[in-house]
């Protein structure tokens, strides 16, 4: 069975801590004061690369292997047309919902167990626009994986990759909304069964788990935000915390909120927003997939369809 899993999460935090906030002038980077090398390294930090193969938005899936073609929008490949080029996306456990606190069931869980490399520095991360999101994935040294487990998850689960959703507005942009209300942006951490790709884990009701953080602008800058940021001068060039988790809800099975819109996911949401300065938010809306602006990159929420969204303590 899958889990919509509401909970206080642990912010995957590279080398900072989600808790460290700068005024907003520190936050903005300077690419002609620290221009980003091929493999420039600050030893403060992890290494930070940029796809290059990658930098133009192509319409390739957002996570996985396969070439998946959609669009966001109103327009014909848009969210209320997916159904009939995917037919996953018109399942009844389909992603994402609005949660509504008022109306969540208490159910307890064993503790949710991070890996204590969460809170270390991974050796590189690469940054790429895959034309419909701003993709991060990490590499730590001899070949570890940082993984969860606990909370409705039968086994180890290890992270894919980290991506985000974010609008145009301070108003529009996360998938899952809280009491009806949406945020600017959401960020979701993929993570996999064992020894799984991406396309043999969405194949199985539980091959996925993805930890959801909802953003909401502050008057203070996002450090870790900050160094991922870094690299967006390239890509746009190129291109014309931590707290402990425990108390949380869960619904019987979620989806993909891309297509296919397998419904192969359990689902672990941050009742805590983030906060991000304006000029954080404004560095996402300015990149480009490969003929507009890269922003609304969300699906509208579905119907619960009956599920019964648990708050896990």
């Amino acid at each position: 069975m899958i889990y919509y899993y509401f909970s206080l999460i642990f912010l995957v935090q590279f080398s900072c801590k989600f808790t460290v906030s700068v005024p907003i002038d520190e936050c903005q980077t300077d690419s002609a004061k620290n221009p980003l090398g091929e493999n420039e390294c600050d030893s403060k930090r992890p290494n930070i690369f940029v796809d290059r193969n990658n930098l133009l938005g192509k319409p390739q899936a957002l996570v996985g292997p396969q070439t998946v073609n959609y669009q966001y929008g109103t327009g014909p490949m848009g969210p209320t047309h997916w159904a009939k080029m995917f037919k996953q996306c018109g399942g009844k456990h389909q992603s994402p919902i609005d949660i509504n606190l008022a109306t969540l069931k208490n159910i307890h869980m064993p503790k949710l167990s991070w890996d204590p490399i969460y809170s270390t520095m991974p050796e590189t991360m690469t940054v790429e626009n895959t034309g419909y999101t701003v993709e991060l994935r990490v590499k730590y040294g001899n070949s570890t994986q940082a993984k969860i487990q606990g909370g409705p998850m039968n086994s180890v689960y290890f992270l894919d990759h980290i991506h985000f959703h974010w609008g145009n507005s301070d108003h529009k942009g996360s998938e899952h909304f809280i009491n009806g209300k949406s945020y600017p942006m959401e960020m979701h951490a993929v993570h996999l069964k064992p020894h799984m790709s991406f396309e043999q884990a969405i194949k199985l009701p539980d091959g996925i788990v993805v930890v959801a953080y909802i953003f909401e602008v502050e008057d203070t800058c996002h450090i870790p935000l900050k160094y991922i940021q870094e690299t967006f001068d390239l890509i746009e060039m190129d291109m014309k915390t931590a707290q402990p988790l425990q108390n949380s809800p869960f619904a019987p099975v979620g989806s993909l909120t891309t297509p296919p819109c397998s419904e192969a996911v359990t689902w672990i949401i941050s009742p805590y927003t983030i906060g991000l300065s304006k000029l954080q938010l404004q560095a996402f809306r300015k990149l480009y997939d490969s003929s507009k602006n890269l922003e609304n990159n969300y699906r509208p929420v579905q119907s619960i369809n009956g599920r019964t969204v648990h708050f896990v303590n």
